[in-house]
């Protein structure tokens, strides 16, 4: 599996997952604005996602996901060279409730390839000041809302079931159609990273 060019190696030994690894690689990568980890690795096809439901990984992620963490994105597809994948975008608050700290994504894909069943498992987490995006966009929020009763209201939703109210859930800043004014932000680095994986394997 082709990752993008820019992340260094890692000379680390892989985490243990409860199920076996193969050819297991590290890397990293800081430009100051956010940091991103990736592991690389082959898995056992019975630990896969389900390549062809992206439902069910949903459903998964709805039951199991903690307090401070939300859904952001799930799908699947065909790469370039017709592998199939299925991947997962999740966020942390990385704060304690009382001293926010900016967000971490955690980014799970699945690949199918000759060689196995390739594991993306990393995380994009804000570096600096943080919050940017959520305030410049807040800006818009409000312009197309404008008839909210509370300031926030509409602000945070499940993207895939509106009545699905637990976690930290996403808000209107983290949708796609932000990712181009935010280059350097830790999701829009996310999408950017399935889509190599998209258009390179």
């Amino acid at each position: 599996m082709r990752i993008p060019e820019g992340y260094e190696r890692l000379d680390i030994p892989a985490p243990d997952f409860g199920f076996p690894t193969k050819n297991a690689e590290s890397y990293d990568l800081n430009n100051g604005a956010y940091s991103a980890i990736i592991l690389k690795c082959i898995v056992p096809a019975q630990v896969a996602m389900p390549f062809d439901d992206p439902q069910a990984v949903i459903d998964s992620l709805h039951d199991s996901m903690a307090d401070n963490a939300g859904l952001i994105e799930v799908n699947n597809g065909i790469t370039r060279d017709g592998n199939r994948y299925v991947y997962f975008i999740i966020k942390h608050s990385m704060g304690d409730g009382s001293l926010p700290r900016g967000n971490e994504y955690s980014l799970n894909l699945n690949m199918e390839s000759p060689d196995g069943i390739y594991f993306i498992n990393s995380s994009f987490a804000e570096e600096g000041i943080t919050g940017m995006r959520d305030s410049i966009v807040y800006e818009l929020f409000a312009r197309e809302h404008p008839d909210r009763k509370e300031p926030f209201e509409g602000w945070s939703c499940d993207p895939y079931d509106p009545d699905f109210k637990e976690g930290f859930l996403m808000n209107f800043s983290e949708q796609k159609r932000f990712d181009g004014a935010f280059p350097d932000h830790p999701l829009s680095k996310a999408r950017e990273f399935v889509r190599y994986i998209e258009d390179n394997n």
